[in-house]
C-alpha cells in the first residue's frame, strides 16, 4: 500500500465511504495508462488525477489540492497541466463536449512546458508558481488558465515607495510617459500572458467598403471624440482592434458603437450604404485563435497593436502590476531611469515634443557629458548624492543642449531649454529616491 493511499485510509473520517472508495478509484485508473516505475511519481500524478476527477467543491478534492500544494513538483505539474490545457495539441474533447489534457500528455510534455515557459517569462514563472501554491494551500484548484492567470494580475496592496511613486506621478505626470514606454519593451510572450488573463477583453471590429461613402471615416470619428471608450487602433484598412472599456461587456459595447455611429452618419454629406460591421470577441493564445505562419513573412502584429492599446488606455497602477509579473519595483525604477529624456520632460505642445524627440538619443549622450560623468548610472549615483543639482551643470548642460538643437527648426530659447533641463534633473531625481 502506498504512502499515499496511507494517508487517505487514515483520514477516513475526512470523507464518506463513497469519497474514499472513489479516491482509490480515480488512484488507479489515473495510473492505468502511464507506466511510472517511480513510486514519487505516482505519487504526484495519482493526487493530480484525484484533483481532476473528483467533484467540484467536494472534500475530497479540496483535501488533495491541500496535498499536492505540499510538493514543489505536484505544483509545477499543475502549472503545466493549466498550461497544456490552454494549447490545442493536447487539449482533447470527449464524446460528451467535456475538455480535458489527458495524464499521458502531462507525462510526456510537462518538462518541456514547464522550460519553455521560463525561457519565456522568465521570474513571471515564479510568481505564477507562488500564486497556485497559495490557491492549492486553500483547497481550490483553477478552473483553466485564464481564471488562474486572472488571480495572478489581480493588483495587490501598493507598496510604501509604489505609493510615492503614484504620488510623484501625479505632481509630475510626464512620468507616466516613461512608465509607458518601459511597458512598450516587455515582450510579446508576456504581452500574451496578460491577455490570456482575460483581465482585458480584446476585439476586433471589422466591416466591408460600402457601396457608396466611407464608414471607416465615422468609424475613426469615434474614437477621435470618444477615446475613453473606443479604445481601438487600425488592424487593416477594414478592421479595428483594441480593448473593450472596462465597464461593458460585448453586447453593451457592440449597442455602444451602434448608436454613435448612427449620430455620427446623420452629419454625412453621402452616408455609406450597403456594408457590414460585425465586433469578434478576439482570443491570441492557446485555444482561441489559429495561426497560419509562413517564415519570413508572419509578424505578431496584433499582439504589438494591443499593446500600445494597453499602454494608452492603462492608468500607472494598471501599467505596474502587469511589469511587475516578472520584474521587482527596482527593476521597474531602473528601466524608468535609463529612459530617454524626451519621456522624462514636461512639454508645451506636440511640436516641441517632436523636435525634441529627433534628437533625443543624442541629447541624453551630451547631457552626460555635461555632467562629467561617463554614463547613466554615474549620473544617477550623482543626482541622488546631490541635495539639489548645482547651477553650474544645469548651466553646462543648457549649453549643450542647446548646440544639439540649433539646427531643429523650432524657436527655442535659453530660458526654455534651461527650464527643460531644470525638469529632467528634478524628475531624475524624484525618481532615484525611489530605489531602495
Amino acid at each position: 500500500k502506498s504512502k499515499l493511499l496511507y494517508i487517505y485510509t487514515k483520514n477516513l473520517i475526512w470523507f464518506s465511504s463513497n469519497e474514499v472508495r472513489i479516491f482509490k478509484l480515480l488512484f488507479e485508473v489515473g495510473l492505468q495508462s502511464l507506466k511510472l516505475n517511480n513510486y514519487v511519481d505516482k505519487t504526484y500524478y495519482g493526487l493530480i488525477s484525484i484533483a481532476l476527477f473528483s467533484r467540484e467543491q467536494s472534500s475530497l478534492r479540496s483535501y488533495t489540492c491541500r496535498e499536492i500544494s505540499k510538493n514543489n513538483k505536484s505544483v509545477m505539474l499543475v502549472f503545466a497541466y493549466l498550461d497544456l490545457s490552454s494549447d490545442k495539441k493536447t487539449h482533447h474533447t470527449s464524446k460528451s463536449g467535456t475538455r480535458h489534457v489527458s495524464l499521458t500528455d502531462l507525462y510526456n510534455s510537462a518538462e518541456h512546458r514547464l522550460n519553455l515557459r521560463i525561457s519565456e517569462l522568465g521570474e513571471g514563472v515564479n510568481r505564477e508558481l507562488a500564486h497556485l501554491e497559495t490557491l492549492l494551500s486553500e483547497g481550490i484548484w483553477p478552473s483553466s488558465l485564464s481564471t488562474f492567470l486572472n488571480v495572478v494580475y489581480t493588483p495587490e496592496a501598493p507598496s510604501s515607495s509604489e505609493n510615492k511613486f503614484l504620488k510623484i506621478q501625479k505632481e509630475k505626470p510626464w512620468i507616466q510617459n516613461a512608465l509607458k514606454e518601459v511597458f512598450m519593451r516587455l515582450s510579446i510572450p508576456a504581452i500574451e500572458r496578460y491577455i490570456s488573463s482575460k483581465k482585458p477583453n480584446a476585439y476586433l471590429l471589422t466591416f466591408d467598403s460600402p457601396t457608396r461613402g466611407n464608414i471607416a471615416l465615422h468609424i475613426n470619428n469615434l474614437s477621435a471624440l470618444k477615446s475613453e471608450i473606443f479604445q481601438w487602433t487600425n488592424y487593416t484598412k477594414n478592421a479595428r482592434i483594441g480593448l473593450l472599456p472596462k465597464s461593458f461587456d460585448f453586447f453593451e459595447f457592440a449597442e455602444k458603437v451602434k448608436i454613435e455611429l448612427i449620430e455620427d452618419l446623420k452629419k454625412a454629406v453621402s452616408p455609406p450604404i450597403k456594408t457590414e460591421l460585425i465586433l469578434h470577441r478576439l482570443g491570441l493564445s492557446g485555444l482561441d485563435h489559429y495561426e497560419v505562419k509562413i517564415p519570413g513573412v508572419t509578424e505578431r502584429q496584433a499582439i504589438i497593436k494591443l499593446q500600445r492599446v494597453i499602454a494608452r488606455s492603462s492608468d500607472s497602477m494598471e501599467l505596474l502590476t502587469i511589469l511587475k509579473y516578472n520584474q521587482t519595483f527596482d527593476q521597474i525604477i531602473n528601466s524608468l531611469l535609463k529612459c530617454p529624456i524626451v519621456y522624462l520632460v514636461e512639454f508645451t505642445d506636440n511640436d516641441e515634443r517632436m523636435a525634441f524627440m529627433r534628437v533625443s538619443d543624442q541629447l541624453g549622450n551630451e547631457f552626460i557629458k555635461s555632467q562629467d560623468v561617463r554614463n547613466g548610472e554615474e549620473l544617477i549615483k550623482r543626482i541622488k548624492n546631490q541635495p539639489q543639482p548645482e547651477l553650474t551643470n544645469i548651466n553646462k548642460a543648457t549649453k549643450y543642449m542647446m548646440e544639439v538643437l540649433d539646427n531643429q527648426q523650432y524657436p527655442w530659447t535659453y530660458p526654455r531649454v534651461e527650464e527643460i533641463v531644470r525638469c529632467y534633473f528634478s524628475t531624475l531625481k524624484s525618481i532615484t529616491l525611489l530605489q531602495s
